[in-house]
């Protein structure tokens, strides 16, 4: 009996562990399909942003380092493919005093397609995690969602972090973050419902 029990939460263990790095590979997956869709429309496509500010201004004051990178705009359009918008704030000379809401779901560069890929992605994730594992059980496609959401959440959250965009310059600050609350909930929602509903798909047509 000892022996049925240790090997119960081994397996429980592995499940918990291949759904975390299913999670993070699920994310990572998505966020590299934006990548190959978007990376060589929004290089140097800043004034398509949205953003209130004038770049060419900003680019003559402080030089083109300052400015966003290719791989930080796909983030936020990642990031928005989740319902995740953004806090913009300004108080610079060359821009004024601006504080605005930007939902880049509502600029040029976006297309409403984006928003069935992190579904997809995560419906396939959760699919492929409960066919490594066979399990048939009647909570089958809630555990995965639940060890998927794990991994999706932890990097979702980091991936925000390194996504902010601030320039501070003496007395000149200019900042964009996205919404944090938004971000939390959406990072734990889209693999809750979708990877449940992938492991769901597989424990029922295994």
């Amino acid at each position: 009996m000892y022996s049925c029990r240790c090997m119960g939460v081994v397996s429980g263990i592995k499940k918990l562990l291949s759904g975390v790095v299913l999670g993070i590979l699920a994310y990572a997956s998505g966020f590299l399909i934006f990548a190959l869709l978007l990376y060589e429309r929004v290089k140097n496509a800043y004034q398509s942003l949205g953003l209130p500010i004038d770049f060419s201004a900003l680019r003559n004051q402080l030089g083109d380092s300052v400015l966003p990178n290719a791989a930080r705009i796909v983030g936020w359009m990642w990031e928005s493919a989740h319902m995740v918008v953004f806090n913009f704030s300004a108080n610079a000379a060359f821009i004024g005093e601006v504080n605005e809401t930007i939902n880049f779901t509502q600029t040029p560069i976006w297309n409403n397609t984006y928003f069935i890929i992190p579904p997809l992605v995560l419906i396939v994730f959760g699919f492929l995690h409960n066919r490594i594992h066979s399990d048939t059980s009647s909570y089958a496609g809630l555990k995965t969602g639940i060890t998927l959401s794990i991994g999706y959440a932890a990097v979702f959250g980091v991936v925000m972090y390194l996504t902010m965009w601030h320039i501070f310059l003496g007395l000149a600050t200019v900042q964009l973050t996205p919404e944090w609350g938004q971000g939390f909930i959406a990072s734990l929602v889209y693999p809750m419902v979708f990877a449940t509903l992938g492991g769901y798909i597989g424990s029922t047509t295994g």
